[in-house]
């Protein structure tokens, strides 16, 4: 009879694990489109190709869970006495020692807590980065990439529509993660270089974008069969070097070896983020002018209606080159796309933390009810002896609210040590953690727990005394 019992239950087990393995590809290939608008790489996850060996290691995953699941309630519950059972269901050990029910509650519950707080954590940094003060103005930019078009024709179509307050022309777009380096020598110093990042840019990017000169002028128009001869510098280079003892208006006609040659420093700005504000990258930059070598047209644009504004661009590319596709996207969103992966990130924990959250209250559930129907008849004695809802409530419940509370206290700490030993050491620009924020996501959780438990105990608590005492 004992191994009935055991057959039984692992069986059971196993036919709930391979029904759950159903429930859950049916809910993949429900959930899966909305995951296909993401990152590449995060695609990737969401690939399921059902081949006669997938389906086969499928099964027999589902198969060792449910035999896995199924053993130890199994062999405990063929080693019950039955007499004993009969006597008195309340001689089952409950809530009042540590037991294995406890020890999965807690790690449910902490596994959803640390995924609702990392979640809370990312959404700050990536609402951090996307709105950071990059040192310059994106906003109503439109870049467009000129695809090996001669700029003239195009800016002075563009120029024509009154939407467009100014162009401008530049090597690549910054602060998106385009980079573009060369090496960078010092002549009071000629043994000493350094990497710097730079960008090619007309005489009228500066003022378009924002860029802030401290000292010097901006570049002025030179007809392209022009040599190389100036360079516009930021602060660090002049730190990195001490040039002119870091007086930017004594730096002025100073001389950097860029690329090999000699140009005169004319003017000095303000330093700005050029590469992705969460990236540590060089901080010394130089705008060089462009000499026709310009792979982006800038268009800042003057105008309510920008999706209007844009089209008829469009129009104006289409009519002088019909051959390419017009690659045009106004910064801002370019900011926000070179953060598509955190983005990502932020989609795929949040939605892990609600399988999560989904899991642990199921399996708090199922604890409560198991442990108040055990203690039914306490129950029903205690409200025969005058024992008031409150205080019924308050012997059920407690026990369940002192593991979520352990479980709050273990998972905070586990995810502001991940943030500031792995997350913050590896990025620059990152924003502090708003512990209030996080709380307030554990304080969700912690709601929907205490929702569940107050109904069930509320349940118990209120049943009628006399029918589950009559066959006593």
């Amino acid at each position: 009879m004992r191994s009935h019992v055991v057959t039984q239950i692992i069986v059971e087990a196993v036919i709930i694990s391979i029904s759950a393995l159903l429930i859950g590809l049916l809910l993949f290939f429900v959930l899966r489109p909305h995951f296909l608008s993401i990152e590449p790489d995060i695609q990737k996850m969401f690939t399921l190709h059902l081949s006669p060996i997938t389906i086969l290691y499928f099964v027999g995953f589902a198969i060792f869970v449910g035999i896995a699941a199924g053993i130890f309630p199994s062999v405990f519950f063929s080693n019950i006495n039955a007499i004993q059972v009969l006597k008195s269901a309340t001689s089952f050990r409950g809530m009042n020692r540590i037991t294995g029910r406890k020890i999965l509650i807690v790690i449910q519950f902490c596994i959803s807590i640390i995924l609702v707080s990392a979640s809370i954590g990312v959404y700050r940094q990536y609402q951090h980065y996307i709105s950071f003060d990059l040192g310059f103005n994106t906003e109503n930019v439109l870049n467009i990439s000129l695809l090996g078009n001669k700029a003239e024709l195009l800016k002075k179509e563009i120029s024509d529509l009154p939407e467009v307050k100014n162009i401008s022309q530049s090597l690549l777009v910054t602060s998106v993660g385009n980079y573009w380096g060369t090496n960078m020598k010092y002549h009071g110093n000629p043994n000493d270089s350094c990497g710097v990042s730079y960008n090619s840019i007309d005489e009228n990017y500066i003022p378009l974008m924002g860029h802030q000169l401290i000292a010097g002028k901006n570049f002025s128009v030179k007809a392209d069969s022009v040599e190389e001869s100036e360079v516009i510098v930021n602060m660090q280079v002049l730190k990195r070097f001490n040039i002119a003892n870091l007086d930017p208006q004594k730096a002025i006609g100073d001389v950097l070896k860029v690329d090999g040659k000699n140009l005169t420093i004319i003017g000095v700005m303000k330093d700005f983020q050029y590469g992705r504000s969460n990236n540590k990258t060089s901080k010394e930059t130089v705008f060089r002018y462009l000499g026709g070598k310009a792979n982006i047209m800038n268009v800042k644009i003057q105008s309510n209606d920008l999706i209007g504004t844009h089209a008829k661009i469009e129009a104006i590319w289409k009519k002088i080159d019909p051959v390419h596709p017009f690659e045009a996207k106004f910064y801002n969103q370019q900011i926000e796309e070179a953060f598509a992966g955190l983005r990502a990130t932020l989609k795929l924990a949040g939605f892990l933390a609600f399988l999560a959250i989904s899991i642990a209250s199921l399996g708090l559930l199922g604890m409560v009810v198991f442990t108040t129907e055990i203690r039914l008849k306490e129950v029903s004695i205690r409200k025969v002896m005058g024992a008031s809802e409150g205080k019924l409530l308050l012997l059920l419940g407690k026990g369940f609210v002192f593991l979520l509370l352990i479980s709050t206290v273990i998972s905070l700490p586990i995810v502001i040590l991940f943030f500031q030993n792995v997350v913050f050491p590896n990025t620059a620009n990152h924003a502090p953690l708003n512990i209030f924020e996080m709380l307030l996501g554990v304080l969700v959780i912690l709601l929907l727990a205490l929702l569940m438990i107050g109904t069930q105990t509320l349940k118990v608590a209120r049943a009628n005394p006399a029918e589950v005492l009559k066959n006593e």
